[in-house]
């Protein structure tokens, strides 16, 4: 009979031949130098810090002296005598359980408003690049200790030996290790990590050879389909038969597949299967150890999600089943519920509602859940409450808030938040915009999340520095699109032109449909069609300085890599950009017609005029 040995091996030097599987679930230099990590690997206690001095964010029970309290912002004037305070102690203490969630106190009337923090904030670092790194480093500087020993071993390691890494000065490889440091530290990147550390330990079984080898061929060929197949044929547990690197190279396969491809789509109940194997061998004594990361439970509830939805299964039949879930075996990340909000809207105020008994408000989660409010006061509450937990004021932020102002109809305090935002962002002429890929977007989100919790650990640390705890951080351009909706949107005609020379002078675009939409004004008021009249050259100078911001908004609005359900809505014209400048043309005409006999609109047909003939000049090259 052929014996087969298995040897426990070196889980350390395992870890750099998974590096390259676990692209998106453990961070660079946690695959690097596991061995000089003594210290640095959480436990799921310790992996996301509470701050609970933070009285928003619901906690374990703690004591605090309630004068503390009274020092602190509160939202929505909490009444503290009506809570149950024990009045016997020799110093008054009142349990922060008693207190309200984030969620009950949303619904509060609320005298909070965005712009008026503005008013007060200092000046924004150049750029978000700028703001990031100095943040991150700031922490790492203050609060974290590398030897220099270890930092030379970090640079051998990630640079020395690379030949493409060479040529970067030293100043800037010790830059980027201290922020992937700070980025393991305050992300799930670490909890990641760790799970898979402790997985990588468990001993394991020897499969059947014959099995193995099927196995082992099929994932040299990254055929899935087979994979899923023979995963199911191994005995109970199955992980276990399974060598450690298989089962990780298994799973990052499963996790990098896109079932959104016709191909792959007939294997999303397999996959799904997998996971559902997997939760159910937890629990046996054999697999006390093996956990799913946090990055797997969440990719496990998006496909199950896209599994329900192609089973048109009902809103009420799905969110029962997730509550189910949530009970019974699956742990809840922030990321999961930000998945639940997107999929779930009907059913927004019931998630956050169970959500905010079980974790505090995230920047990724409170972004979601603005574009559901339906109140004007839980939006204000909700932004007084990012306040409090430190959050910075971002372009995606912005955007929502912007929208949600026009939704409530709130023009003049989104026109208020505008003004102060360019204050204070003066000169954005020199900064590009540009339609970002749904992976960038991805991308830009994390670092904005570790940017907010960084700020927070700062701010837990007492660390007192104006720049750092103020709203606004750093100059951005905003989103044409938001600009533009806005435009279509304000009251005041002179309020119009105000933001039409702003975007002008800073060189923001406009879409071709906001512009038509402009030039399509209609009203019997005299003083107000001269008002018009005056916007109009300012309309066609912007359109001509957006040609390529509009072609752009073309492939975006075709092209899969983009957010196109969102793009196509912008688009007047979908067969091409020349189309949509034509009926440009074609209404700025009937405007310089309908003034050309009245001597007093001189200076705004020959303005018109000029603006005209360069357009028609572009459309002769289309």
């Amino acid at each position: 009979m052929l014996r087969i040995k298995y040897n426990k091996p070196n889980i350390p030097k395992l870890i750099p031949k998974l590096q390259k599987c676990f692209y998106s679930q453990t961070s660079r230099i946690t695959f690097t130098n596991l061995e000089d990590h003594h210290g640095d690997i959480p436990n799921q206690k310790t992996y996301m810090p509470i701050n609970l001095k933070d009285l928003s964010i619901p906690s374990k029970k703690k004591e605090k002296n309630i004068n503390q309290l009274n020092n602190l912002p509160t939202m929505g004037q909490i009444d503290l005598d009506s809570f149950n305070i024990n009045k016997d102690l020799e110093t008054s203490f009142f349990d922060v359980s008693l207190l309200p969630t984030w969620y009950e106190r949303l619904n509060q009337p609320s005298t909070y408003r965005i712009h008026k923090d503005l008013e007060s904030t200092s000046f924004p670092f150049r750029s978000f690049r700028k703001c990031y790194s100095r943040i991150l480093t700031l922490y790492f500087d203050t609060y974290i200790t590398l030897p220099p020993s270890q930092m030379y071993e970090l640079q051998k390691k990630l640079y020395y030996d690379r030949e493409d890494k060479s040529h970067i000065p030293d100043s800037v490889q010790k830059l980027e290790i201290k922020i992937d440091r700070v980025t393991r530290k305050l992300s799930e990147l670490s909890l990641n990590t760790y799970i898979i550390f402790k997985r990588l330990g468990i001993r394991r079984s020897i499969p059947p050879f014959y099995l193995h080898q099927q196995f082992s061929v099929n994932l040299n060929e990254r055929n899935l389909s087979n994979l899923l197949n023979l995963y199911f044929e191994l005995p109970k547990p199955r992980p276990l038969y399974l060598r450690r690197d298989e089962l990780e190279q298994f799973l990052s396969l499963i996790l990098s597949t896109k079932v959104s491809n016709d191909d792959n789509k007939a294997l999303l109940p397999k996959i799904i299967d997998v996971f559902e194997d997997m939760y159910q061998n937890v629990k046996s004594k054999s697999m006390e150890d093996f956990q799913l990361t946090p990055f797997e439970n969440t990719k496990y509830l998006s496909l199950l999600l896209n599994y329900w939805k192609s089973k048109n299964m009902s809103q009420e039949e799905k969110f029962n089943n997730i509550i189910n879930l949530r009970m019974n075996s699956l742990k809840f990340c922030p990321a999961m519920w930000d998945i639940l909000l997107s999929h779930l809207p009907e059913y927004c105020n019931e998630i956050m509602k169970i959500m905010s008994e079980k974790s505090g408000l995230t920047r990724l989660s409170a972004g979601v859940f603005i574009r559901y409010l339906t109140t004007y006061d839980e939006l204000n509450n909700t932004l007084e409450l990012m306040k409090l937990k430190n959050y910075h004021l971002d372009s995606e932020l912005l955007d929502t808030i912007i929208t949600k102002y026009i939704e409530f109809g709130k023009i003049k305090e989104a026109k208020e938040l505008m003004n102060e935002f360019f204050k204070f962002s003066f000169d954005l002429s020199s900064t590009n915009w540009e339609f970002p890929t749904l992976r960038k977007s991805r991308t830009e989100l994390f670092k904005i999340d570790v940017l907010n919790k960084t700020l927070q650990q700062l701010k837990n640390e007492n660390f007192d520095d104006p720049i750092t705890f103020s709203w606004l951080r750093y100059k951005f351009k905003p989103n044409p699109i938001t600009m533009g909706n806005l435009l279509t949107h304000l009251d005041s005609l002179t309020d119009e032109k105000d933001l039409l020379n702003i975007m002008v002078e800073q060189k923001i675009p406009i879409s071709n449909k906001h512009a038509l939409k402009l030039l399509t004004f209609q009203t019997e008021n005299l003083a107000d069609r001269i008002k018009f009249f005056e916007n109009v050259p300012l309309v066609l100078k912007l359109v001509n300085e957006s040609y390529e911001f509009n072609d752009n908004l073309h492939v975006a609005s075709t092209d899969s890599k983009y957010d196109m359900e969102t793009y196509k809505k912008y688009v007047h014209i979908p067969t091409g950009t020349s189309f949509e400048l034509k009926e440009i043309v074609k209404t700025s005409i009937e405007i310089y017609e309908e003034i050309s006999t009245n001597s007093t609109f001189y200076n705004i047909r020959a303005n018109l005029a000029n603006q005209l003939v360069r357009l028609n000049d572009k459309l002769k090259y289309l």
